[in-house]
């Protein structure tokens, strides 16, 4: 399992930090809801199953993106590959369960 917050009940993918509500670290850019959690691509789609479970609504892209529908209103996308730096990339969008951010998954956190 990747690194970065709490282990959810059952051993499943983490919960977010309960003071911040993100998941993972902050990365580089100057924005905090821009996150890294270390992991790959296999991480990354378990993370965003686990995420998005009891989704309403899905839909498919030919890129291999992925949007779930909640039924909060939320709306989480699984990217293989983000187009800023090519890692596995979880985005949640909008008001709901999770703290809206982009959660990238590195091979490795950087140091500060």
């Amino acid at each position: 399992m990747g690194g970065g917050g709490a282990a959810s009940p059952g051993g499943k993918y983490p919960q977010p930090r309960p003071l911040t509500g993100y998941f993972g670290v902050k990365g580089r850019s100057g924005d905090s809801s821009v996150r890294h959690w270390v992991g790959d691509v296999k991480d990354a789609r378990r993370m965003f199953d686990s995420l998005t479970s009891g989704y309403v609504r899905e839909v498919k892209l030919d890129d291999g993106t992925i949007i779930r529908y909640m039924p909060d209103g939320q709306t989480i996308t699984f990217r293989p590959h983000s187009s800023s730096d090519g890692t596995p990339t979880i985005q949640i969008v909008g008001r709901g369960r999770n703290k809206p951010q982009k959660i990238h998954f590195v091979p490795q956190l950087a140091r500060n």
